[in-house]
């Protein structure tokens, strides 16, 4: 009796993993991601957005491949992919407004790019006040990375301490 509780409590943990399916585009683009092949990861990523604009999950992908070809893009071309970046998580956020690695990808963007690209600090401290209100631990982490870009140990000592 008791072996058979323990699978079904063991399936009741596995089944809702397994249940989910799987995106084989965002599989594909993890391939391609690990093998740098960013070029690759952006084409398939376009067309999959524009097959499922909906999906917050494409943008983040789209909004980290693009990123990942930044580096070797021109001064010009990373502008264009700098703002490709702040929509893209824009837009997953909008999509799925408690979906935290789109509001983390955002935050960050907000902290890397000027207020002319759409940047700034205030928008990361409001992400970040969105984040908190949806994982406390989260949010601590996202306010100890504002204030470690601020150069505030202090404050992102707190947090970290606050989120232990």
């Amino acid at each position: 009796m008791k072996i058979a509780v323990v699978v079904l409590l063991g399936l009741a943990t596995v089944l809702p993993l397994t249940a989910q399916p799987a995106d084989p585009v965002i599989d594909q683009v993890i391939t391609f991601m690990n093998f740098n092949q960013y070029e690759k990861a952006v084409d398939l990523l376009e067309k999959a957005v524009a097959e499922k604009p909906n999906d917050a999950a494409r943008h983040v992908w789209l909004a980290r491949a693009y990123v990942a070809v930044a580096p070797d893009a021109g001064m010009f071309s990373m502008m264009s992919l700098g703002r490709k970046v702040g929509n893209e998580f824009a837009t997953a956020v909008r999509l799925d407004p408690n979906y935290i690695e789109a509001r983390l990808g955002l935050l960050d963007f907000d902290l890397m790019a000027p207020g002319l690209m759409g940047g700034g600090v205030d928008k990361a401290r409001e992400q970040a006040g969105e984040i908190r209100k949806r994982d406390a631990l989260s949010g601590h982490r996202a306010f100890a990375k504002i204030a470690a870009e601020n150069q505030d140990i202090n404050a992102e000592r707190a947090e970290l301490k606050r989120a232990s």
